[in-house]
């Protein structure tokens, strides 16, 4: 019976263990994310005002 109490408090705590690392692993995901998009968008402003000053300098 003890045993069966410690096995199941080790259980608790091994899943209590894998809640937290399943939860951060969803926040660094979702902030990878959230990197990533705003990584993008300033790729395509930055490319946008390159293409822009090209045309202005060649007259495409």
């Amino acid at each position: 019976m003890k045993y069966d109490r410690w096995k199941e408090s080790e259980d608790y705590k091994l899943n209590r263990q894998r809640r937290k690392v399943k939860r951060a692993f969803i926040v660094f995901l979702i902030l990878l994310l959230v990197i990533l998009i705003s990584f993008i968008t300033l790729g395509l402003n930055f490319t946008k005002n390159i293409f822009r000053d090209l045309c202005g300098i060649t007259n495409c």
